[in-house]
């Protein structure tokens, strides 16, 4: 597990945490194998748990930040798993839609660096990533 702790600093202070978790079973991506996979989760901290909370919506007015924020560990994740899979789905359809649409807009810009598949749960299979077509996550690994 890889954990950053930051501050959300919009209307208020809040606690946030980004968790890269290490997934119990390999994936399996078409044409390229198995790899070991994590997912990213992101939400407010809740000091409690010392764990996300990724069903809160906190509205701080600051998103550009946070979501810049996340994707700048993307990164430093990667330097310490150089051949493992990242999956990144939302914890409700508007916030995985996000993602995918996120991922669409600068597919050519991140496909230099990495390679993205799209999940697909009514076949229970990952594809090659369709900018703009509906997933359900997304997978992806460093070129």
């Amino acid at each position: 597990r890889l954990m950053f702790t930051f501050v959300s600093k919009g209307k208020m202070d809040i606690d946030k945490v980004i968790v890269f978790d290490k997934i119990d079973q390999t994936i399996s991506i078409p044409g390229v194998g198995v790899k070991t996979a994590y997912n990213l989760g992101f939400g407010d901290y809740d000091k409690s748990t010392q764990d996300v909370d990724d069903k809160t919506n906190s509205n701080n007015g600051d998103m550009r930040i946070i979501f810049n924020t996340v994707i700048n560990t993307i990164p430093l994740f990667f330097h310490q798993n150089p051949d493992s899979a990242l999956f990144v789905s939302g914890s409700e359809e508007k916030r995985t839609k996000v993602y995918c649409h996120y991922v669409s807009k600068n597919f050519e810009t991140y496909s230099q660096q990495f390679s993205f598949y799209g999940l697909d749960v009514q076949y229970a299979l990952f594809e090659p990533f369709q900018p703009f077509k509906a997933y359900d996550g997304v997978l992806f690994y460093q070129k």
